[in-house]
């Protein structure tokens, strides 16, 4: 009996080795913070909010190693508010990504679900708006370019590439899922990225038609900016590291095809005629500075010029945005850190007194400026 349990236990003991080479883990980010707005629809505004340099997730990561170097893998990440507990999308369990796939050691990954497009994925990084350095309020006006994530692909397939001496590159395409209706609201995107030493570049570019048009297609309505007949978002950055500087650009051009426009900007520019495009070009100069191993600061100037174009040409107006962005981060530990942001907007429309000034996430200034203040707590598992 002895025997038996003995060669019971070493047969568990050998076997263990097998299974470690699969993994599940749980990992996220969370962040509570005190934000000062001097103008909202007319008022200044003290808020508790959530995130503030950076987003809320938390996330489910899962890899088997099925030998010769290739695995199965899936991901389920989900935002959240962490001041209401609530989720950001209605009857979406997963709003960030949900996907499952496999992976080759010498081709790269293919993956399917709801997935990040190739701006999210390649270039976003650049922009102080897609990363930690700066978070959803650092996005260029109404996040036209989505460097700030504020859209998922649904009915994605996505390749990866593996890094080829520095060079990755890869592509997503999303289906309507809708018969009869094969185009309408589906995606495509492709992008790539290069680095070498202290420099890194990257392009991007996303097509989406009918973005919005139903929530079964590739982008759900109640996440786009912008609906439209069509939508083409393509940029490129790059970054350039001296000693314990980064100093980064960033160019986005957002082109939307007779658009339905963001809430409240219609009646701003007093204007009722249906849209017939809307250009956006954004301009990004950011540097970020590590003045100790915990302490940071990081700073942008965006400048976006914007023009929108009407069934009426008596009715176009050019548009142009200035944005100024500063934040300084200093780590407790690995995992938690401290943090203060500030943010100032100015918006002009030619031969229009109408404010567009609204700094992401905020409501609308009744001026033509408006400035956030935010400090808070951020803490990563």
């Amino acid at each position: 009996m002895k025997r038996v349990l003995l060669s019971i236990a070493l047969t568990g003991t050998f076997s263990a080795p097998v299974y470690a080479q699969s993994s599940l883990t749980l990992y996220g980010s969370l962040g509570a913070a005190l934000m000062y707005t001097n103008n909202q629809t007319g008022h200044p505004n003290w808020q508790v909010g959530t995130g503030g340099a950076g987003s809320n997730y938390w996330g489910l990561r899962g890899i088997e190693d099925l030998g010769a170097g290739t695995q199965a893998l899936f991901l389920l990440e989900s935002g959240f508010k962490i001041n209401t507990g609530r989720f950001p999308l209605k009857e979406v369990g997963f709003d960030r990504q949900a996907f499952m796939g496999l992976s080759d050691v010498t081709m790269g990954t293919l993956t399917v679900g709801r997935q990040y497009d190739a701006i999210t994925d390649y270039l976003a990084s650049f922009s102080l708006a897609g990363s930690s350095l700066g978070g959803g309020q650092f996005s260029h006006p109404f996040d036209n370019d989505n460097v700030n994530g504020s859209f998922s692909v649904n009915n994605s397939i996505k390749f990866s590439s593996i890094n080829y001496n520095g060079f990755t590159f890869g592509g997503l395409y999303a289906f309507s899922n809708e018969a009869g209706q094969f185009a309408n609201n589906r995606d495509y995107s492709l992008g790539a990225a290069y680095s070498y030493g202290p420099f890194s570049a990257a392009v991007a570019y996303l097509q989406a038609n009918n973005p919005g048009a139903n929530n079964t297609g590739a982008q759900m309505n109640e996440e786009v900016s912008f609906e439209a007949d069509r939508q083409r978002i393509w940029g490129a950055g790059t970054n350039y590291t001296l000693g314990r500087t980064t100093l980064g650009f960033v160019y986005t051009q957002a082109k939307f095809n007779r658009p339905q426009l963001p809430k409240h900007v219609p009646e701003k520019l007093q204007i009722t005629d249906a849209g017939h495009s809307v250009d956006l070009n954004n301009y990004e100069l950011n540097a970020r500075y590590r003045l100790t191993p915990a302490w940071s600061v990081n700073g942008a100037y965006t400048l976006t010029t914007g023009e929108f174009s009407f069934e009426q040409e008596s009715n176009n107006r050019k548009a142009k945005w200035h944005q100024v962005s500063l934040l300084s981060s200093y780590e407790l530990s690995k995992r938690t850190n401290v943090f203060i942001s500030a943010i100032a907007q100015q918006s002009q429309v030619r031969n229009s007194p109408a404010s567009l000034t609204k700094i992401h996430g905020f409501e609308f200034s009744t001026t033509n400026r408006q400035m956030v203040i935010t400090t808070g707590l951020r803490m990563k598992f």
